[in-house]
Order: structure tokens, then sequence, then C-alpha cells
């Protein structure tokens, strides 16, 4: 972009009337020339290099490399670099440009170090790539997808763009030859993309709500919005920096499994994006001569861009960790064992926000989950969600054997575990199977885990002074627990937090006046003896 501003102002300066002229300018006059005829070949060379060094500062990240940081600043650098002469040149000869030229200028000025200086502040500290990629899952057996597929839509992808737009510019330039090129730069093609984005995850959206679910999450890149206690949070998730990765996160208001409904609702997204391209080319072929150039052009690109996510959302395939409407949809027909794992997920988020409980859980497929390799990573949070359920349904021993399974699968694979699933363990350990002293280590595990709030001490702190017998203490904070409770929205969370407050003061109950009971039967005889005597 720095060359190609170059000779515009070189040939302004050469032709200026005084430097054309003036004898003792020749030598400069030459020079000049020179540079621009340099600049000229640069023109043609330097996207080379620069291509070169962005190819290898994504794969060196992509891939996790060391030298990913290194080349990460190296491309952040140039990118400024390539931005100064630019901004100084507008700035040195303004008049030139002003009128209808001067904002797109100004983009261009504004684009190298609205790209550069963030990634140079992203990638300055040493630490900066340590959690920035994620290693990617293995395949799973039977979920749709291959290696030769990913490369095969890859091939897709390519195709439609350049030789499908190609097709359609020329047949435009029989028809519109009059509005080719006139395009809006950067910013016409962002508001293209985001319109192809939003009307594919809109399909997504208008039909989960038709099949009663709920919207609790949005993904745009490493953006990533969520839905917690009626309000929207947003949290940039620097692994995926560069992936070209949306989607929604929608979770069922019932119990009951649609399956139907489901397939149905992972379609709506690519039909969405089929009909979209269609119907902005229609109105690009319709657009009347008075209308501007600019309007043809985005309906243009916006009609090819929304078929090409309709073709690459179609074909089964995977992208680091994500699947695509395809690949979804045949994991479904198949009954495959990630579709019980992504709905046993999205029950498991339904629960803090619908009327949906633990005990609503489908164990068989929740123990498929729980036995195979696809839920390996999550075996704990699994083993927990298993031991709510059955603690629900009345089956106390058999709840309990669930937390000393997850404890062990904890013990092999040692995960980050969240605040709730540590109150769980806690709770379990403390009150089902009766062992204060591992509940007490898991509660010194609370402080510094992910999502912790003051709630989440009294929960543990509650449990193992029932466990110990610590009466007083455990009453003060069982009441606030209920308080805390009764106070919140109803839905599934809630009331399984009262049942556990209930187990809870059964506990403190049963530790109390047990022993009392035992004292009173000890100095019933002894008294009888001393009447007798």
């Amino acid at each position: 972009m720095t060359v190609t501003r170059l000779p515009f102002f070189l040939s302004h300066w050469t032709h200026n009337p005084h430097f054309a002229t003036a004898p003792e300018l020749s030598g400069m006059r030459t020079l000049l020339m020179i540079c621009t005829m340099f600049l000229s070949v640069l023109i043609l060379l330097l996207p080379v290099p620069l291509s070169a060094l962005y190819v290898t500062t994504w794969w060196t990240l992509r891939s996790g490399k060391p030298s990913g940081r290194s080349w990460a600043l190296m491309a952040s650098i140039a990118t400024v670099l390539q931005g100064i002469p630019i901004f100084v040149m507008s700035i040195r000869d303004w008049d030139l440009i002003q009128g209808k030229a001067s904002t797109g200028f100004l983009i261009l000025d504004a684009l190298p170090f609205l790209v550069g200086i963030p990634g140079i502040v992203a990638f300055a500290p040493r630490n900066a790539t340590q959690s920035l990629v994620k290693p990617e899952p293995e395949r799973v057996q039977g979920d749709g997808t291959s290696r030769n597929m990913d490369r095969f839509a890859l091939m897709v992808q390519v195709a439609v763009i350049v030789l499908g737009g190609e097709l359609w510019w020329r047949w435009a330039r029989l028809h519109f030859h009059h509005r080719m090129g006139k395009t809006g730069g950067p910013l016409l093609w962002i508001a293209e993309f985001a319109t192809v984005v939003f009307i594919h995850e809109l399909g997504h959206i208008v039909a989960g709500y038709f099949c009663g679910m709920m919207l609790t999450g949005v993904i745009a890149g490493p953006l990533h919005f969520t839905q917690s206690n009626g309000k929207w949070n947003v949290k940039f998730e620097r692994h995926l920096l560069g992936a070209v990765a949306a989607g929604v996160r929608m979770i069922p208001c019932s119990p009951n499994r649609n399956r139907g409904g489901k397939i149905f609702q992972i379609a709506a997204g690519p039909l969405a994006s089929l009909l979209s391209g269609l119907v902005f080319l229609y109105w690009a072929a319709t657009i009347p001569s008075s209308q501007p150039g600019i309007l043809w052009d985005f309906c243009s690109w916006t009609g090819i861009l929304s078929l090409n996510i309709f073709i690459l959302n179609i074909i089964p395939l995977r992208s680091q960790a994500f699947y695509s409407d395809g690949a979804k949809i045949y994991q479904a027909l198949t009954h495959s064992v990630l579709d019980d794992y992504y709905w046993i997920l999205s029950f498991n988020n339904s629960i803090g926000v619908t009327a949906n409980r633990p005990r609503d859980y489908d164990l068989d497929a929740l123990r498929r989950v729980l036995d195979s390799e696809v839920g390996r990573p999550l075996r704990v949070v699994f083993g927990l969600m298993e031991s709510e359920c059955l603690l629900e349904r009345g089956l106390v021993e058999e709840s309990a054997d669930a937390v000393r399974k997850a404890q062990a699968a904890y013990e092999e694979q040692t995960e980050t575990l969240t605040a709730g699933s540590i109150c769980s363990f806690v709770f379990g350990h403390a009150i089902l199977c009766a062992d204060p002293g591992t509940a007490r280590t898991w509660t010194e595990r609370l402080e510094g885990s992910h999502g912790l709030d003051p709630e989440d001490r009294w929960f543990c702190s509650a449990a193992l002074a029932c466990a110990e017998g610590r009466k007083d203490e455990a009453e003060g904070l069982l009441d606030k627990l209920d308080q805390f409770q009764i106070d919140r929205a109803p839905c599934g969370s809630r009331e399984l937090n009262l049942l556990l407050v209930q187990h809870m003061r059964a506990k403190l109950l049963d530790r109390v006046e047990a022993p009392r009971i035992a004292r009173e039967n000890v100095a019933a005889p002894s008294e009888l003896v001393q009447q007798l005597a």
C-alpha cells in the first residue's frame, strides 16, 4: 500500500512547473525519476516478502511454535512501518487528495496503525503466546469429518469465491459495465462479511426459538458473548485470534430431547445463507441504473459470500475444536456419542436459566459420554453431573459413589476446575461420603478458582461445619444460603441448591443429635443400678 502511493506523490513533485524547468534541479529531477522507476519495480516485488512474513506468522502462531511471538512482533512492526510514510505523505499533500477521495485515503492511512499497534501491545509480553494456541483435539471416530474433507472444503471455498466471482463479474460486465470498480473500500468489505455472518446465525436463532430453545451465547472470532444471570458478558479468547469462527449457543427449555428440532435448528443457518445469497444476487441483477454503484457492489459480494458460507457449512468438517453445521447434522442423524456430548453440555447450561433440573438428565447418554474418549477431558465434570442427577432422584449411595469416581478421575487427570465443581466435591465428601478431611482439602483449593463468588465460600464452609458438628456456625451459614436462593429467580439450579441445603441440615441434625441420644442411652442404665443399690 505504501509503495503504490509513493509514485503518485513523486509524479506530483516532478510535474511542478518550477521543479521541471529550473536548471539547478536537473540532478534532482534525474534522481527522482530513477526513484520512481525503482518504486514501480518494488510495487511488484514487495508483496512477496510481506506475504511470506504474514503467512509465517500465522503458521507459527497456529502451530504453537515458540518463535510465534517473534514473528508476530515483526509482522506488527512491519505493518506500522508501512503506515508511517502513507500518513506523512497524506499530511504533506493533503490538497491533492481533498474531495471525494479523502475518505478512502483516511481509511487506508488508519488501517496499518489499527492493526499493527494492537499487535505490538498484544505480543509484547514474553508469555504472550503461552495460552494462545490450545492443542487441537484428536478426531473422534464417527464424527463425520476427515483431513481430506477439510482440504476439499478449502478448495471448494476458493473455487466459489474466485471462479464463481469471476463468472458473475463477466456476466456483469455485459450488463452493468457502468458500475464496475465502484467499490466502497475496506468498510464495505467489513459490512458485507458482517451481513453474511449475521444472516447465517440469525437462521439458527430463529429456528431455535421455534423449537423451544433459548439464546445464551454468541461467538464472533475471538469474541465470546455469554449470558449469565440475565446479563450479557464478553470474553476475548486469544487462542482463537486467527480463527474465522462464528456461532450461537442455544439451550433447551424442556427436558425432552428433540433430535428432529435440533437438526432443523442446525440446518436453518446454511438454508438462510443459501436463500439470502440467491436474493442478494437477484437484487444485484435488478438494481436500476439510477441507484449508486456501491449498492450493486454490496449486493453482489454479499450474495457470493453467502453462497460460499452455505457450501462451506453443509460439508462435514472441523476447524480447531469447532464442527461445521454439516458435521453436527451427520452426528445427530447417526446418534453419535458426540451428539450425546453436546446435548449433555447444552442441558447442563440450561439448568441455571430454565426449570430443567439435574434429575432430568438423560442418564444413559451421560454414562455413554463418561465411558467414551469424547468425555475424557471433562470426565470429572460429567461425573459430578451424574452425582447431582442421582441425588435428586433420591439415590444417595449411588450419588456418593459417583463423587468417589469423579475424585479418582481428578487424581488421574488433574483438571482445572471451576468454583462450582469444587463446591460439588466439598458437599459430596462432607455430606454424602462422610469424609470431612477430604472435604477440607477441597475447601482449601477454593481460593483462586475461576468464577468464585461469596456464596461459594458460604456453601463450602456450611458443608464442612455440618460434617464436623459445629452447630451455631453451620446454622448461620445455612440461613444465609437459604435466603440467597430464595431471592434468586426460579430455575433448576436454585431448586438443586435448596435441596443441598436440606441435606446439610439433615447431616447437621444427625451429627449433633446422635451423640446426645447415645449419651442418654448410656446414662439411663447407670441411674437404674444406683436406684437398685
